[in-house]
Parts: C-alpha cells; sequence; structure tokens
C-alpha cells in the first residue's frame, strides 16, 4: 500500500494520545470469581484441578463443572484488559503484560533483528485466544482424516470433529446459519468482518483470473480457493474462551496470577499440585484428576519440572524422575510465515493504520456501533489455500495470507519486532 512518511516519534505520540482516550473510558471486568479473593480456598480439596485458563482450559473446566464435581481453574495471567476487547489492538498485546514473552532462537528467528521473533503466548484468562489475531480456521479436513488414519485412531476423523466444532460456534452470518454447517448459540462467536478495504475485493478477483474460485475454507469437501475471512468476534469485540466461564457456576473456583511450580505424585498417581500465588506457596490437593492445558510451551515444562520426562535431561537439573518419557518437551511443530509481495495502491483504497490511530473518531465509532477500522484485525482481509506440485488432489499446501497494509507502516515500532 502506500503509506504516509511518518516517524517513529509521530507514530508513538498518536498511539500515546489514542491510547489515552481509551484509558479514560470505563476498564473492562470479566465476571469470574477468584479463588483469591476466598480467604482458605487454596486450602481445600478438588475433585478436579485443570491449569491453563486458555482455549483448551477454560472450555474444559467450564464443561467438567457442568457435572457434579468441584473444579478449580488454574491461571498464571489476570483478567483480560480492556483494548483486549477491541479487535484492532491485538498487535499492541503481544509482548504486552498479557503475553509470556517467549522467543524462538535460531533457525525459524534467522530472518530478524537478533536472530529472534517472538512468539505469542496469552499469560491471561482467555490464554492466547485473548490476544491473537482471532481468525477462526477449522482446518482442512483432510487433515483431520489422515491424523486419524496414520496413528490408528477410530475416534479421531473429520466427521467425528464437526460436531464440537458446532457446540462451540456461534455464527453470526444468516445464511451460513442456514445451510446447517455451523453452530449457533455456543460461546465462542463468529463473524463476517465489519471492516473491509476495496483491495480485498482485488485479491479475489485475482484469484479469480487464476482459477480459484471464491470459497468458503471453514466447510465444504474442497479447502482450495480465495476467501474473505472469519473471525472469533462478538458485534465487533474479541470472543475468547473467557466465555465458557463469563456465568457464575458453583462448583468451579479460579485463581488467577498463580504459577504452578509442579505437581506432586504419590508413586506414579498425581495427588496434588504446588503453586505460587504472591509471595506464598501452596499445595493444593486432587481427588480425582490434574488436567494439563497450559499451551505448548507451559504443559511439557510443567511435566519436567515435576519429574516427568526424558531421565537424562531431568537428572540434569537434579529433578527426581517419577517418569522416563523421552518425548516430553521435544517434536514442537508450528507453522512459520514470511512477508511476500507488496504493491502500492491509490491512497484511500488499502488499510492505513497510521490514520486510523490518530484519529479518535475511529475509537468513537467502535465505541458507539463497534464497527469500522477497530472492530476488525490490523489490515489481515483475505486468504487463499493453494496446491503446490508436490501436493496431493485437493489437498492444499500452501496458505496466503492477504494484508492490505505494510509492514513498515508504523516507523519501526511494533511489527519489526515480529
Amino acid at each position: 500500500m502506500l503509506t504516509l512518511p511518518i516517524s517513529r516519534l509521530t507514530w508513538q505520540l498518536s498511539t500515546a494520545l489514542f491510547s489515552a482516550i481509551i484509558l479514560l473510558d470505563i476498564h473492562f471486568h470479566t465476571n469470574v470469581e477468584t479463588v483469591g479473593s476466598v480467604g482458605s480456598a487454596l486450602y481445600q480439596e478438588f475433585d478436579f484441578i485443570v491449569v491453563g485458563a486458555g482455549s483448551a482450559g477454560a472450555a474444559l473446566a467450564a464443561r467438567l463443572a457442568e457435572t457434579n464435581v468441584t473444579v478449580l481453574l488454574v491461571e498464571a495471567g489476570g483478567e483480560q484488559p480492556y483494548k483486549s476487547s477491541i479487535p484492532w489492538f491485538h498487535l499492541w498485546l503481544a509482548g504486552s503484560p498479557i503475553d509470556w514473552k517467549f522467543e524462538t532462537k535460531g533457525g525459524l528467528g534467522g530472518g530478524y533483528e537478533g536472530g529472534k521473533s517472538r512468539w505469542w503466548r496469552g499469560k491471561v484468562v482467555g490464554g492466547t485466544s485473548a490476544i491473537n489475531t482471532m481468525i477462526y480456521m477449522r482446518g482442512n479436513k483432510q487433515d483431520y482424516d489422515n491424523w486419524g488414519q496414520e496413528f490408528g485412531l477410530t475416534d479421531w476423523s473429520w466427521d467425528l470433529c464437526l460436531p464440537y466444532f458446532k457446540k462451540l460456534e456461534d455464527m453470526r452470518n444468516v445464511e451460513k446459519q442456514k445451510s446447517g454447517s455451523y453452530g449457533v448459540g455456543g460461546p465462542i462467536a463468529v463473524e463476517d468482518s465489519r471492516h473491509n478495504t476495496e483491495v480485498l475485493n482485488g485479491f479475489l478477483e485475482a484469484g479469480a483470473q487464476l482459477g480459484y474460485a471464491e470459497v468458503d475454507q471453514n466447510n465444504g469437501d474442497s479447502r482450495e480457493g480465495v476467501a474473505r475471512l472469519q473471525w472469533t468476534i462478538s458485534e465487533g469485540q474479541r470472543s475468547s474462551s473467557m466465555e465458557y466461564i463469563n456465568s457464575w457456576k458453583p462448583n468451579l473456583h479460579i485463581t488467577l496470577n498463580t504459577q504452578v511450580l509442579k505437581i506432586n505424585f504419590d508413586g506414579r498417581k498425581a495427588k496434588s499440585l504446588e503453586v505460587l500465588r504472591g509471595k506464598r506457596i501452596f499445595k493444593i490437593k486432587c481427588s480425582k484428576e490434574i488436567i494439563l492445558s497450559a499451551g505448548v510451551i507451559g504443559s511439557p515444562h510443567i511435566l519436567l519440572l515435576s519429574g516427568v520426562g526424558p531421565e537424562d535431561h531431568l537428572k540434569q537439573f537434579e529433578i527426581p524422575v517419577v517418569s522416563n518419557l523421552p518425548g516430553v518437551g521435544s517434536n514442537l511443530h508450528d507453522h512459520h510465515a514470511t512477508y511476500g509481495l507488496s504493491w502500492q495502491t491509490d491512497i484511500g483504497v488499502a488499510y492505513n493504520p497510521f490514520l486510523y490511530t490518530a484519529n479518535p473518531l475511529t475509537y468513537i465509532q467502535w465505541k458507539t456501533s463497534k464497527t469500522g477500522p477497530l472492530a476488525a484485525a490490523i489490515g489481515m482481509e483475505g486468504n487463499a489455500f493453494v496446491r503446490t506440485k508436490y501436493a496431493p488432489d485437493n489437498w492444499p499446501d500452501i496458505q496466503i495470507a492477504f494484508v492490505s497494509s505494510h509492514p513498515g507502516f508504523d516507523g519501526g515500532t511494533v511489527y519489526k519486532e515480529f
């Protein structure tokens, strides 16, 4: 896009001014009740303890609490801040106090300053669903079927997973509701974007010229083609897994700002959880199960601290071995993105975050109608799944993300860190 020449100072001043306007507004609060507010609750015994109030943990704790059991949900972070509810601010959440601030080393980060790149992980109620870009993507049905076939999992396939997608969804697009392919009334809202630019249409038209149809990439037998993105956004506000625990349940207890130190075992049975809250260490007893849903990094880290993992590695840190499991802490897979081609456009047809940031009217528009630029993620609008010559039929192996902005829009304040 054609980006106005701005200095880093100009960008920072305008962002500070804009943030000040928001901070003067009413602070956003969740409705959850924390165990920490009840003096002796951390000394209680629970049937189930779920570690991590993120995308998996919040859902799991809420579902367990629908039965006649006591559940404790342990979260290392705190409540979602107000700006987390504004979709446009997702970039400012990386590296903030509600991010674990993980960084890659070598290899993946080789093209970035210092050879490192940020790895977003939410340290907050809602986990990474409270700080991510909010793109809703079910995934390719062939992948689900292939995982089941490859590992001999008779209870794992696209058709078996689809009802659970529908259970979590609250699809807001009326036509998609009528199709019966999406769920309605679930805890996580799924919306079409409330703000698109003219260049999105150009992206879709370019795909058509190359023979790629516009498709619904969350539904149907084929995901190959171009698409308008769908979002976990509810009426212009972020919809995170916090929605699972927003309604009070008497048997669901939640403790925030509580760091798990380790699991205590009796033989090979998990019996209690050791946690740090403030400057005090608590031992919380569990009668049935301790469930780790602390994320792809947090869960194996807790296992290792508890003596579950490769024996040689545990002995290096003088951790007593409970179970020698060589796979713990290894074999991590993730997708890696690279910035591709850029084009100049006419002023006004693409996404110019600087103009939106410097204009308080955009916040007023979002506040009064939950529409406009702040109701959408910065510049993310379209997507394409395509096949290279190496891919099997009807199974795309390349994803192209269409961003109607440019990494240099902020004068090197935020984007250059990724």
